[in-house]
């Protein structure tokens, strides 16, 4: 039995829509259709890509961090999807960012510098943003916003070819 959780997405004139269901990461099919769990996964990317270019210019480093990071996760898990739509699940990022690198880097040559070792410090600096005591200093949330935008522009020209 699928279940299905209240979210939010972006409908098709760019509007936000909240409240209406979709199917659970866990309680959905790991068989759905490569372009449909990908198109999801990469409109939830910008969601967050968007947000974490808010929060720098409203002076909130941490969240910047925070969704710059959810955004690149969410972004390899796009491309997982395009290519095989069950590699995009998985309970741990750690599995994510190894199926990254073997799918994408190593099996289609995608650019090695934004691999496991690439999202791992994608990683360590959300974990500080969100649980160390201090705030992320702005020049290094302006620096993982600047990676994420480059992860982003490798990721999206392979979503473009992924059929719906």
């Amino acid at each position: 039995m699928k279940r299905a959780r209240a979210a939010s997405s972006i409908g098709e004139a760019g509007t936000l829509l909240v409240g209406h269901s979709v199917p659970s990461p866990q309680g959905g099919s790991a068989r759905a259709r490569p372009g449909e769990r990908a198109s999801r996964l990469w409109a939830k990317s910008q969601v967050a890509a968007q947000s974490a270019r808010l929060l720098i210019e409203s002076g909130d480093s941490d969240g910047t961090v925070n969704r710059a990071y959810y955004a690149v996760f969410g972004a390899a898990r796009a491309a997982l999807a395009a290519v095989r739509s069950s590699l995009a699940v998985s309970k741990r990022h750690g599995t994510i960012y190894r199926r990254f690198d073997k799918h994408l880097v190593q099996e289609r040559g995608f650019d090695p510098s934004l691999g496991r070792r690439f999202l791992s410090k994608q990683r360590r600096a959300r974990q500080a943003a969100d649980y160390e005591e201090g705030l992320v200093d702005a020049s290094v949330a302006r620096v993982v916003l600047s990676d994420m935008d480059r992860f982003l522009a490798m990721v999206a020209p392979l979503l473009k070819t992924v059929k719906q």
